[in-house]
């Protein structure tokens, strides 16, 4: 065969190879979008159905456009109208606006803790048309016993918020224990990578979410599922242990309440003059953008055998009985909680109840990510029953005194005692 012949049979063998490649390339691609928009396009409409969506995180706005132009591109008669509103009132405004059909929400975005309120209000359909979605193939168990009550499937999960530690790899060691910690800051010396560090640990005492997870499983607010409104109980020889060790962390590291809150000691440690700090979800698309190379680990024990243990805030979407049209607004509730979850993080800086972790090989964050779904997952979500608030403020004020320096053994039998007289 001549060397024109050879050429000739090579080019059109590559030309073959690259359309076989493309074409598959489109077929999966074109796959990934019908996926996506199934949802929306699965409904049947022959009129324009607007659902207005109500939220109060101003957070979920450029989330919300997103999704509002893609299910609006899926299905033209869709059309998703997000409304930031004041948090102040939020169910009773709900309910009002409802009653007197004025602009209401078809669709809205509320805290799981208020699941019962909204329910005794009459606001909250059952997540029933896309129940199948919501297990813990795709969602964390937390996540579902969040947007449930008394057995019944409520909410479409959206996102979630939990504590953890960060800790700068270029300066500082992993740890498990809080003894750990402390021994690496008495051994610690300054040199060429740490000399940007100013310090080496601080996290905000004061706040009740992130300093939850220091009661170390004495606690009992709401049961597993966190809706049984009788299971309510403290272990007060756990809790005494465990706030003798919280307390020892600030004559050992020096910290002072009420000096730094989350956001402050976010910032420091993504700007890379803190090595340690406990922050959570919310913060987590600061120090990610940052040029701190960071891993997340659970925060760690305050004695070998005192594990802290992790609380959950859930957020998820909810659907009015009011909605003009139910099936289209359940619809648009399971495309933000599932369709089109993957972007939350992009678009918002907060992670999606939905288990999804960028597929991003090179993304520096990957690993972290999937901590913090595990941690996640292995969380109990905050309680959901009306009255549970109280609970969750005694526990701070109890953290308050402890840290003020009060005697722990009377701050800790009043904390208990709450619950004890709120039982009779």
């Amino acid at each position: 065969m001549s060397s024109f012949k050879k050429k000739k049979s090579i080019n059109w063998t590559r030309k073959i190879i690259a359309i076989v490649i493309i074409s598959t390339l489109c077929v999966h691609l074109a796959g990934c979008g019908e996926a996506t928009d199934k949802t929306a396009k699965s409904i049947q409409l022959e009129t324009l159905k607007t659902v207005t969506v109500w939220y109060t995180n101003d957070k979920y706005t450029p989330y919300l456009e997103y999704v509002a132009k893609q299910v609006n591109q899926a299905n033209n008669l869709i059309e998703i109208k997000p409304q930031l509103m004041d948090s102040e009132n939020y169910l009773e405004n709900i309910y009002n606006s409802s009653i007197h059909g004025s602009d209401a929400p078809d669709v809205y975005i509320m805290s799981a803790d208020q699941l019962e309120k909204a329910n005794m209000m009459g606001l909250v359909l059952k997540n029933n048309t896309y129940a199948a979605y919501y297990n813990e193939k795709n969602f964390s168990k937390a996540a579902i016993e969040a947007a449930t009550f008394d057995n019944d499937l409520y909410g479409y999960p959206l996102s979630f918020n939990i504590p953890f530690m960060v800790y700068n790899k270029d300066v500082a060691p992993k740890v498990s224990t809080f003894d750990e910690l402390y021994q690496y800051s008495l051994n610690y010396k300054i040199d060429d990578k740490n000399a940007n560090i100013k310090q080496i640990f601080d996290w905000d005492v004061s706040n009740m979410f992130i300093n939850y997870c220091f009661s170390c499983d004495s606690i009992d607010i709401g049961g597993e599922t966190g809706d049984d409104v009788s299971s309510l109980n403290v272990n007060k020889e756990i809790l005494k242990k465990a706030m003798e060790q919280y307390f020892k962390q600030k004559e050992q590291f020096g910290i002072v309440r009420g000096t730094n809150v989350i956001d402050d000691t976010s910032t420091k440690f993504a700007e890379g003059t803190m090595a340690y700090t406990i922050t959570d979800v919310n913060h987590l698309k600061e120090i990610d953008s940052s040029s701190v190379s960071y891993e997340i680990i659970k925060v760690p024990k305050l004695a070998q055998d005192l594990d802290t243990s992790l609380m959950s805030e859930n957020m998820d979407v909810f659907v009015s009985p009011y909605a003009d049209d139910i099936e289209v607004a359940k619809a648009v509730a399971h495309c933000l909680s599932y369709d089109y979850a993957d972007t939350m993080f992009d678009k918002t800086g907060l992670l999606c109840a939905k288990n999804s972790v960028s597929k991003d090989k090179n993304a520096k964050d990957n690993n972290n990510k999937d901590v913090v779904y595990q941690l996640f997952n292995d969380s109990r979500c905050q309680a959901q029953f009306m009255g549970q608030t109280y609970y969750y403020s005694r526990y701070e004020i109890m953290l308050h005194k402890v840290w003020d320096g009060q005697d722990i053994t009377t701050a800790v039998d009043t904390f208990a005692a709450d619950f004890t007289s709120q039982k009779q």
